[in-house]
Formats: structure tokens, C-alpha cells, sequence
């Protein structure tokens, strides 16, 4: 399919989380059945929770910024982070698939030229979906 130009985008889940609920917060970002999204933020008893949705171009648009920076090749370096330092993940599962997850130390994470790109394609995502709540 993808080679026709198609891709299964019903079969395509895309979570990002980063964070922490008891320190300052935690964003889980989740993408499905097509392109909708599911946004929520933790922290301590605060909870909120937001829905948006992709039309199919910005999610294939996500999907090819993933491949032309070789997701599934990145790696992180450091073994340990700083003090507080957040350790942001993205999972990505295509039905019939090995699933693939990748995470680093944010101060990694930031200036990675691939990870980086799209951890903040993500974060601007649930950003904009949670109104500025989410990061």
C-alpha cells in the first residue's frame, strides 16, 4: 500500500509522552483510528483531557517527517539524566508490525537532529489541542 501511495492510517497509533504527574506535569499525546487525537495532562490532582483530530495530509505529514528522520534508528547517548530532567517517549504501532518505541533525556531529546524535530512536532501538537495547557 504505501508504495502505491496509500498508507493504513486506521491501523496507525502514535503515543508521546513526557513529563512527570507529581513534579511538574505529564502530556500524554495519543494519535489513532485515523487521525484522531486524544490529549491529557497530569499533575498532582489536577487533571484535563482534550480531543482534536488530523485530517489524513497532516497525519501522513507526521508519518513521513518520522521516516525521513529514521525514527526507528535514533538511540539516545546518556544513560542518566539531570536533576528533574524529563525523558521524553514516542511509541509508534502499525497493525501487523513490531511496535517501535524510541525516548532519550530531554537536553538529548532538544538538539537530536532527528529525535528533536519530531518531539516537537509532537509537543506543539498537544499544545495546541489541550489550549496551551500541555506541553
Amino acid at each position: 500500500m504505501a508504495a502505491s501511495g496509500e498508507f493504513p492510517l486506521q491501523a496507525l497509533t502514535i503515543r508521546y509522552t513526557i513529563g512527570n504527574p507529581d513534579w511538574d506535569g505529564q502530556t500524554m499525546l495519543t494519535i489513532s483510528d485515523g487521525g484522531a487525537v486524544q490529549v491529557t495532562f497530569d499533575r498532582g490532582q489536577q487533571h484535563g483531557e482534550w480531543q482534536s483530530s488530523l485530517t489524513d495530509e497532516e497525519l501522513l505529514g507526521l508519518v513521513r517527517l518520522m521516516v525521513d528522520h529514521e525514527l526507528w534508528a535514533v538511540r539516545g547517548q546518556r544513560q542518566t539524566g539531570v536533576s528533574d530532567e524529563t525523558y521524553p517517549t514516542i511509541a509508534v504501532e502499525v497493525a501487523g508490525l513490531e511496535p517501535l518505541s524510541v525516548s532519550m533525556w530531554y537536553g538529548e531529546a532538544v538538539d537530536h537532529p532527528d529525535f528533536g524535530p519530531v518531539v516537537s512536532a509532537l509537543a506543539s501538537l498537544a499544545h495546541q489541542a489541550s489550549g496551551g495547557v500541555a506541553r
